[in-house]
């Protein structure tokens, strides 16, 4: 998973985790010791250096709101969980769709192709029958135009389907990586003058 959304969303049910466990944790009963040591003591007992302060904690009486922080713990869990699953399906949808676009566009460029070579062999039947005085230049102007707008439309779809590659690219999370390599290519060849 290479999408920096889909890693932040793992990032949240890691955590949302460590929180169960910390909530679960209050549960236990805990032991802690605070030591102090003194340079100059002008208090009672005077003769002490150090003194020691040992506490121990029993959750008896607060069992109901710890039941109800790791109830809530694991309801932010959850949410986590299907956070996650809703973005790997918008993921899943996005590339799906950007391939479609990436294979329309393949498809309409093959077809666009067929269409520049037919209005080439028109413009040349055009032109070869104006030569000899078949056609008018009217005709020779009309198929030109012709040839124009189809070359015209395969230059725009070649442009969207490199547009539709980046977003197929984007969607599945390997833009960067693509145009980092292609940095890293650029750079060790040498500069076309």
């Amino acid at each position: 998973a290479n999408r920096h959304d889909l890693v932040a969303a793992g990032a949240a049910i890691n955590a949302a985790r460590r929180e169960v466990e910390v909530a679960f944790g209050q549960y236990y009963p805990s032991v802690s010791l605070n030591l102090g040591a003194s340079l100059y003591r002008e208090s009672v007992p005077t003769g002490r250096d150090w003194d020691a302060l040992l506490t121990a904690n029993l959750p008896l009486f607060s069992a109901g709101r710890i039941h109800a922080d790791v109830r809530q713990a694991w309801s932010f869990y959850r949410e986590a969980l299907l956070v996650r699953a809703r973005l790997e399906r918008e993921v899943a949808q996005q590339v799906q769709l950007a391939y479609h676009d990436l294979s329309s566009s393949d498809a309409r460029l093959a077809e666009l192709r067929v269409r520049l070579a037919a209005a080439e062999m028109a413009f040349q039947q055009a032109e070869g029958s104006y030569r000899v005085g078949r056609a008018t230049n009217l005709d020779r102007v009309a198929a030109q135009d012709a040839l124009l707008d189809a070359q015209l439309q395969v230059a725009s779809e070649a442009f969207d389907r490199k547009v539709n590659y980046l977003f197929l690219l984007q969607a599945s999370g390997v833009l960067r990586e693509q145009i980092e390599a292609g940095f890293a290519i650029a750079a060790t060849q040498p500069a076309a003058r």
